[in-house]
């Protein structure tokens, strides 16, 4: 299958298929984790699953416990999401520390950059019930992460913040169980924050819910009225009579961002050729050096209110991309 080709101005096309992509993608994951288990320091074991390599500090019952986890994560966003892209995920590599201070030090010194294609999640399994529970938040809410941005990265990167809130956020209350299927419900602290807003009718109506930004919520019970709406529509709740139109609205939404994506870059490809038509009518032949220095001055101030009108467009077309949603 052909990517879809976009004309970027000043950009070289990327003429790769869909499947060298993959391919490549899985070579590089698969080189940087042959690399970090070479380079693996004494005391070091390594366990493996379907989609993750773990290096683990820790036992083996726990580094098995949060290998099944991610394992069940990824089962999970396979099942909702998979259709939303063909770009293959390659596999994943989580670090498992055994305390905070040799997590700090990792970070603060060879760990590789951060890359949301293939980086390494790092975690520690925590001092405390409520320690642990962050850090398995943490492990699902990487792992979604990592997830879209290769399924689909222009889905991702354009969902109206109502659903993004939401998938991200009820995720990250995941927790594994013995039937290797992950447990997922409605927050403790999201219901409480529901119940007033509800009782006092300051709940947002649906639509309203779903084009406004999530700035613009004013308050935390409306960003748990977002995540409670988003579990139920994966069909969680209501007994799963709903299960399934999630993903036919962010197949819709694709779309849509598609259309939007075209639109803008049309604009701004006949923005920058009108640009470079006046720069070169304007000639630079016959120019002292003092009036070439001042129209260099003023590009320079001109460049701000570029890029503000730049981020204008772009707040437009997302605009445009919440509404039609």
């Amino acid at each position: 299958m052909e990517r879809p080709k976009v004309e970027i101005p000043g950009e070289q096309e990327d003429t790769r298929t869909l499947a060298e992509i993959n391919a490549e993608r899985l070579i590089a994951a698969t080189r940087r984790i042959d690399r970090a288990v070479k380079n693996l320091p004494k005391g070091w074991d390594v366990m493996k699953s379907k989609h993750f390599v773990v290096l683990t500090q820790i036992d083996k019952k726990r580094t098995r416990y949060a290998k099944n986890f991610a394992e069940e994560v990824r089962d999970y966003l396979d099942e909702n999401f998979e259709v939303l892209g063909e770009a293959e995920p390659p596999p994943g590599l989580i670090r498992i520390f055994k305390s905070h201070a040799d997590l700090n030090a990792y970070e603060q010194g060879t760990r590789p950059w951060w890359t949301d294609e293939a980086g390494e999640i790092c975690m520690t399994w925590g001092v405390g019930s409520f320690d642990i529970l962050h850090q398995f938040s943490e492990l699902a809410a990487e792992l979604t992460d990592q997830y879209f941005h290769i399924k689909n990265p222009n889905l991702k990167n354009s969902m109206p913040g109502w659903i993004r809130h939401g998938i991200w956020g009820h995720i990250r209350w995941a927790r594994p169980s013995k039937r290797k299927r992950l447990i997922l419900q409605p927050t403790p602290s999201n219901v409480r924050s529901l119940i007033p807003l509800v009782k006092q009718g300051n709940h947002m109506p649906l639509k309203q819910l779903m084009t406004t930004s999530t700035s613009d919520y004013g308050g935390f019970g409306h960003m748990a009225q977002a995540e409670n709406v988003t579990f139920w529509l994966l069909g969680r709740g209501n007994r799963g009579k709903v299960k399934g139109s999630m993903t036919l609205y962010l197949k819709s939404l694709e779309q849509i961002i598609r259309e939007e994506d075209e639109k803008f870059e049309k604009e701004q490809a006949k923005l920058w050729k009108e640009k470079a038509a006046e720069s070169a009518s304007s000639g630079d032949q016959g120019k002292s050096d003092d009036e070439l220095e001042r129209e260099e001055e003023e590009r320079f101030r001109n460049r701000g209110q570029q890029h503000s009108e730049y981020s204008e467009r772009l707040k437009t077309k997302y605009e445009a991309i919440r509404q039609r949603a």
